[in-house]
């Protein structure tokens, strides 16, 4: 009996008994200190009940007078019948876990836990939980009310969370937008599905890009969605190496720009073009003349330089009204239009009924097949002019020089030069070139 004692005593538990009468026989001093509020020294052969209703005396637990008898009735008919263990709470403010056994003779074995410890701890984690909860939902419910599309990504690049706006604007890859999704995996799925038209033909090239940039996670970059939508993706490192990013459509503000590009195109393509012919203004020649002047005078590069001019265009216009004159000019300019070849060549009006071939990189017999060229398509067009005294039909002029890039020749005098041949050309009876 003294080494069960001593056992009883060395429990990390309080340890009550009660006989088959429901009397207190054995306790230790563990309960005791667990228990203040139950005199369990002077409780010793006391029934269960007598020591509930000291302990509602002494105010644990702190039950209203007229509802301690029924608590009582209802604490003594479970009495023995709990298959599990009860958590209950203190005046001591501590948390203890009771555990009754009815032995087969009818006594009954409760044993008393401190668990306040366990039950702080796991009030705490609860707590813990609740506000991961609550952040997350302000967190959901703060990028959710965004305008923008977002998308967050951890360190391992796996989705956090993304808004519905981000779901919409890309919705060839909503099959995968679930959390722990991979971007990569995602992305690999979009250009499948035909996300990114710009990736159509190049789909390797375009994913290993766009997952650089990504990566990089700096520069805002422009992606283009189908149906001619413009995203701007802004995408920045978190804290803990995540990637967080924000899509804003941009289509309006880049369809804008598009025709203000397509504006400005129209307009510099007006200022160089002459508005009746369709063919180069005298401004965009002479910008053009001086610019491969400079580039034959450092390269050493051969410039060709023809002006045409309209024979007897006065008389044509007389006879046949200005109208005519015209379509007569729109004609000619189309038969110069039609021997500019490259994109470095140019015909353009020089004024009135004057015209301009300018060619760059030419030989000598070259200059002079175009010029040649250029007679034979006026005489095919087989244009009539009756006060001509050269022919039935309408013919040109034309005056050709060759500048080889001499360094002492300056680019009026390569027009002075044309103009003299033309000159010439005129006096030896029009219709040729010289």
């Amino acid at each position: 009996q003294l080494h069960l004692h001593e056992a009883m005593e060395a429990m990390p538990a309080g340890l009550e008994i009660y006989d088959e009468q429901d009397r207190l026989i054995v306790y230790n001093q563990h309960l005791a200190q667990m228990a203040p509020h139950i005199p369990v020294h002077e409780a010793l052969g006391h029934t269960y009940e007598h020591l509930l209703r000291t302990s509602l005396a002494n105010g644990a637990p702190p039950v209203p007078a007229e509802e301690q008898e029924a608590w009582i009735a209802n604490m003594l008919a479970q009495r023995g019948l709990h298959t599990g263990p009860q958590v209950r709470y203190y005046p001591t403010g501590r948390w203890m876990q009771l555990h009754e056994t009815r032995t087969p003779t009818g006594y009954i074995v409760c044993v008393r836990l401190d668990v306040t410890d366990h039950i702080l701890q796991k009030q705490a984690l609860d707590a813990s939980r609740q506000e991961a909860q609550l952040a997350r939902e302000l967190l959901e419910d703060a990028i959710e009310t965004l305008p923008e599309a977002f998308a967050l990504y951890d360190q391992d690049d796996r989705l956090v969370a993304c808004n519905s706006q981000f779901r919409a604007v890309y919705p060839l890859m909503t099959p995968l937008m679930r959390t722990g999704q991979s971007f990569e995996e995602m992305l690999r799925h979009g250009v499948l599905a035909g996300q990114f038209p710009e990736a159509l033909g190049r789909e390797d090239q375009w994913l290993s890009e766009r997952m650089h940039e990504h990566h990089a996670a700096g520069l805002a970059t422009m992606q283009q969605l189908p149906d001619q939508r413009w995203l701007r993706v802004h995408e920045r490192r978190t804290r803990s190496g995540g990637i967080a990013g924000v899509r804003t459509d941009v289509t309006e503000l880049v369809r804008k720009e598009q025709l203000l590009a397509a504006a400005n195109a129209q307009l510099a393509l007006l200022s160089t073009t002459d508005g009746l012919t369709g063919i180069g203004n005298r401004r965009h020649f002479d910008e053009r003349l001086g610019n491969e002047w400079q580039r034959g005078a450092r390269q050493q590069i051969p410039l060709s330089l023809l002006l045409v001019d309209i024979d007897h265009f006065k008389l044509y216009n007389d006879h046949y009204g200005h109208v005519a004159g015209d379509a007569c000019l729109r004609q000619v300019a189309q038969a110069l239009a039609r021997c500019v070849r490259r994109a470095d060549e140019l015909a353009a009006r020089y004024g009135g009924e004057e015209f301009v071939v300018l060619i760059r990189d030419t030989t000598r017999h070259e200059g002079e097949t175009i010029a040649k060229d250029i007679l034979d398509d006026v005489r095919n067009q087989k244009i009539e002019h009756k006060n001509s005294s050269i022919s039935e039909y309408l013919t040109v002029s034309i005056g050709l020089t060759l500048y080889n890039g001499e360094e002492d020749v300056t680019y009026p005098e390569i027009l002075k030069l044309a103009d003299q041949a033309l000159y010439l050309a005129k006096n030896e009876g029009r219709d040729r070139y010289q």
